[in-house]
């Protein structure tokens, strides 16, 4: 199964713990997850990692495998200098290729921002999803003149107009669709955002 690095370690961080499962004995995992549905994870995985994988998600976003800090410091039973070197090699050119700093950064988030059925993302998810600490994250986003609550904002700003536009829904549905905890917190944010109330945009359009 593919690993990914969990959030915010640095590139020599998610080089040491890509070959952990190589380990050899005394590393345990404490979760992994799998794009892959259950049926795939074969006999002879399970039976290798019996003891050493407290839980599994199945049909996961991404491929993860979860590991305590304190594994960080063991050295790999098959460690190889030479390998190493490769990996790090590939992740340079992957992270320039990402460059996830300053606009690009800004622009991602604001591309994941999108509205589900379980609302929008949290800044917790977004992190995770870009292999960010939420510290990092907020860093990032502040030196570019903007944050996480802004950015949300302005995403529910864009969906309120579609969804009082394109849509039945009387303004009491958008809101609970939003997020708000009542019409009346919406009918304050949209009036902040747009100048007038969201019956009255609805109307004029």
């Amino acid at each position: 199964m593919a690993r990914r690095p969990s959030a915010g370690s640095g590139r020599r961080g998610v080089a040491r713990r890509a070959g952990l499962p190589h380990a050899g004995r005394g590393w345990a995992a404490r979760r992994a997850d799998g794009r892959l549905p259950r049926q795939a994870f074969s006999i002879r995985v399970r039976l290798r990692v019996r003891g050493r994988l407290p839980k599994a998600r199945f049909r996961a976003p991404d491929n993860r495998l979860r590991l305590p800090a304190s594994s960080l410091p063991r050295r790999l039973a098959l460690a190889n200098n030479e390998a190493h070197a490769q990996a790090l090699g590939q992740l340079d050119r992957e992270m320039a290729r990402l460059n996830l700093d300053g606009p690009a950064l800004a622009d991602r988030v604001r591309a994941e921002l999108t509205l589900t059925e379980s609302g929008y993302p949290s800044l917790a998810r977004l992190a995770s999803k870009l292999f960010l600490s939420e510290r990092t994250l907020k860093r990032r986003l502040q030196a570019h003149g903007t944050s996480y609550r802004n950015m949300l904002e302005a995403a529910r700003y864009r969906d309120a107009c579609r969804l009082l536009t394109r849509t039945d829904r009387c303004v009491a549905d958008v809101s609970t669709r939003l997020g708000y905890v009542n019409p009346s917190a919406f009918t304050r944010a949209f009036r902040r955002w747009a100048g007038i109330a969201p019956s009255r945009y609805r109307d004029d359009r």
